[in-house]
């Protein structure tokens, strides 16, 4: 994550993040907030290095 501005004002506090972070932050909540999706990241993240495809044989 880039730089944080919090801005303390008389009723809490306000913080400015650039619009990249800010995207990478909807972007984390969305895909965090689908069960199934949040469950085949989980794996994904747990799964050895044994069973992964390497880069270069990805296909996109």
């Amino acid at each position: 994550m880039g730089q944080l501005v919090i801005f303390k004002i008389y009723n809490g506090n306000a913080v400015i993040l650039s619009e990249n972070d800010y995207n990478s932050l909807v972007e984390t909540l969305y895909l965090s907030s689908d069960k199934k999706v949040k469950e085949e990241i989980l794996e994904g993240k747990n799964a050895p290095l044994t069973e992964s495809v390497p880069a270069d044989e990805v296909e996109w």
